[in-house]
């Protein structure tokens, strides 16, 4: 199965850069650590923060691996299963990831919320 992450940056004239991987496993992380598939610089975040998980298509878990919570579709949960089809908000710290898919895949697009 493969994941594919696109993280979204600006520069300070505002133009977003967009970079994108595809990652084969079953399993990746979020969290600060920058050995975490969804690698997200944020003290509110912590260092291995949530696992996810294929859980049958285009669904999804995700799990807090920390003990601290993140917000899905505005509510806080330490899990959430989600189809990618449908489309989510997942919040970590000051970060926005969307969920989506693409050719049956689950697709997180990871951008940094404004201050």
């Amino acid at each position: 199965m493969s994941f594919i992450v696109r993280q979204i940056s600006r520069t300070a004239d505002g133009r977003d850069i967009v970079r994108e991987q595809s990652i084969e496993d079953n399993v990746i992380f979020i969290g600060r650590a920058a050995e975490c598939a969804i690698h997200l610089p944020d003290l509110a975040v912590d260092r291995q923060h949530a696992s996810v998980t294929q859980v049958a298509g285009t669904r999804v878990r995700f799990q807090s691996v920390s003990g601290l919570g993140f917000e899905v579709d505005g509510k806080t949960r330490t899990e959430a299963e989600l189809d990618a089809g449908g489309g989510a908000e997942v919040r970590f710290g000051a970060h926005r990831v969307t969920l989506s898919q693409s050719d049956g895949n689950p697709v997180f697009t990871v951008e940094r919320l404004d201050a």
